[in-house]
């Protein structure tokens, strides 16, 4: 994501440069539209998780391997709790077992969540 905001500003510049205005009006209305496009997109993608763990007959999430957002859609994550998990995962590599999973995002409901995740 942040490669196409550099790229963006990167094309905003070379239009600013070479005092295109009509390229630069252009720029700015594209960047209107994508920044308003990408709330739209970010609700589309967690209702499509959401619509992909309740379709399951037997749900199992791999916390090694899935998004932030199909994790938080386990009980007893959030928004915060999901991402947070990982980041435990890139810092510290994957998942060496679903023990290693409860222990390390301090998880309480460990029944709940035990059937619902795979390593």
């Amino acid at each position: 994501m942040n490669f196409y905001i550099y790229l963006y500003f990167f094309i905003l510049g070379t239009c600013l440069f070479y005092k295109n205005t009509v390229l630069i009006i252009t720029t700015i209305i594209l960047g209107i539209l994508i920044l308003s496009l990408i709330p739209i997109y970010r609700k589309k993608r967690m209702e499509n998780a959401k619509k992909a763990i309740e379709n399951l007959q037997n749900p199992s999430v791999n916390v090694n391997k899935e998004p932030f957002y199909i994790i938080q859609q386990l009980p007893g994550f959030n928004k915060v709790s999901a991402k947070k998990a990982v980041w435990i995962r890139k810092k510290n590599g994957k998942y060496l077992s679903k023990e290693d999973f409860f222990v390390k995002n301090n998880i309480k409901n460990k029944e709940e969540i035990e059937k619902l995740i795979i390593i």
